[in-house]
């Protein structure tokens, strides 16, 4: 692409360059903020030289947090317009690998040098060696950088990509619960009261999932189903990794049976041959739909480290809605799965803000089985003790809380000297009730705020 060429659509990516009155992200309807952004948005304005690598899968909304963010900088006011770049390297008209330093080299002649500059970069591992050119771009004082990655385009000669000390890596999982009622609520953030009046939407999320551009009210189920299926299959799978295997059939029929079969166990030795790949080959699709965050392993609890490696582990859809998308059969058997996906979903959020509030940064995720008969879906254990949940999506009755407190027992003496023990049931009904060893309540209340509701059981 030709330099002028160049100049046209950065001025078309940048439209405040001409217009300081627009702001993109609004033009779109988008007004709800991500909880995440707001974190991004301090270290991008601090002193913090580091730049910020935002992943996470395909339409989860990346885009449009790099828009409100060009336009919370707009709003600061003092920062000349050509100081503030949005660039997307996944823009069909770019005919030709562009490279992050062509578009930076090209923005700074016209930039104000007494003035830091704010690069806003999305799908930045399409450009040629970006990573390399980033850990050196930073060391430019002044310069802030804020770059997106929705593919394994993060890979390099099979290794992830690391730029310790040079940036920052955040995820943007789908939305929340809570961020999902906030874009009902058309940025009016109620969370319990707008649930409370409107029992129906936590049903749409576990069908709908947590791609923004399926949440408002207005959008029709089963078009925005087909399209959550046409988008993940064809665009994620298909075409993103489709890049590094041979085989893109093979890792599409693969990608849709793991998210039908969502929260079971995982035998790659069984699977590999039903394929008709060797171990390695399957081995590697795995990693590539791991990394592109489409799909989360979970490890089975054991007291030492290498026999959980040695263990068959379960593999979950990243979002319900995945789930709903996917599944062949009834409606129930897609609730139950994306009532587990769901929690999980939560719980990977919860784990970080959890493990600093009890200050025990040994905390991890895993699934308790034991004997083929004492199974409990998820526990968060660390050095002080563990959190054990078990979901269910039907009413819970007195046999399912008594099974929980029994394999709880079990999890306990497996742990052997951790204090803590707290027995959660995370269910389908109506029903909130304290015991002395545990708590049975609704999934939409423990959606709503489960960093709380597990720092609570954790006090009590």
């Amino acid at each position: 692409m030709p330099k002028e060429a160049l100049d046209l659509v950065l001025m078309e990516m940048n439209p405040w360059w001409e217009d300081p009155g627009i702001r993109p992200a609004k033009e779109e309807g988008c007004i709800y903020r991500r909880l995440l952004q707001g974190k991004l948005k301090s270290q991008l304005l601090s002193e913090d030289q580091r730049a910020i690598v935002l992943r996470g899968p395909r339409q989860v909304g990346k885009t449009i947090l790099l828009l409100q963010t060009a336009e919370d900088i707009l709003e600061l006011g003092g920062i000349p317009l050509k100081n503030l770049v949005y660039f997307d390297f996944s823009d069909e008209r770019l005919d030709w690998e562009i490279s992050p330093r062509e578009v930076v080299d090209l923005c700074f002649r016209s930039a104000d040098r007494n003035s830091p500059r704010f690069f806003l970069l999305d799908e930045v591992a399409k450009a040629k060696d970006w990573a390399a050119w980033l850990k050196q771009a930073v060391k430019r004082k002044g310069d802030r950088f804020l770059v997106t990655d929705s593919s394994p385009g993060i890979l390099k000669e099979g290794k992830e990509e690391s730029g310790v000390g040079r940036w920052d890596d955040y995820v943007l999982e789908p939305l929340s619960f809570r961020e999902f009622l906030g874009i009902v609520g058309r940025g009016d953030v109620r969370g319990e009261s707008l649930f409370r009046d409107h029992p129906f939407l936590l049903g749409r999320y576990l069908r709908l999932g947590g791609f923004p551009e399926h949440a408002r009210l207005e959008v029709d189920q089963v078009e925005a189903i087909r399209r959550i299926r046409d988008d993940l299959a064809s665009k994620a799978v298909t075409g993103d990794l489709g890049r590094f295997v041979g085989n893109t059939e093979g890792i599409r029929r693969l990608f849709s049976l793991l998210v039908q079969e969502s929260g079971g166990i995982f035998n790659a030795s069984n699977l590999n041959r039903d394929f008709g790949v060797s171990i390695n080959t399957f081995k590697k699709w795995c990693r590539l739909l791991e990394r592109s965050m489409l799909l989360h392993w979970l490890q089975p609890w054991s007291p030492k480290a290498r026999t959980r490696i040695r263990k068959q582990p379960k593999v979950y859809a990243a979002d319900p809605g995945m789930v709903s998308a996917f599944h062949v059969g009834g409606l129930s058997g897609a609730m139950a799965k994306a009532f587990e996906s769901a929690v999980f979903r939560h719980l990977r959020e919860a784990k970080k803000t959890l493990a600093e509030a009890i200050q025990d940064p040994s905390l991890e995720l895993f699934f308790f089985r034991m004997d083929n008969n004492w199974e409990i879906d998820f526990v968060l254990a660390g050095e002080n003790g563990f959190w054990a949940l078990e979901v269910t999506s039907s009413m819970p009755g007195k046999k399912d809380f008594a099974r929980l407190l029994e394999a709880g027992k079990r999890l306990k003496e497996s742990f052997g000297k951790r204090k803590k023990a707290r027995l959660m049931l995370i269910h389908g009904g109506f029903l909130d009730r304290m015991e002395p060893e545990g708590r049975a309540l609704p999934l939409g209340e423990f959606l709503l705020r489960p960093e709380e509701i597990l720092l609570e059981e954790w006090e009590r």
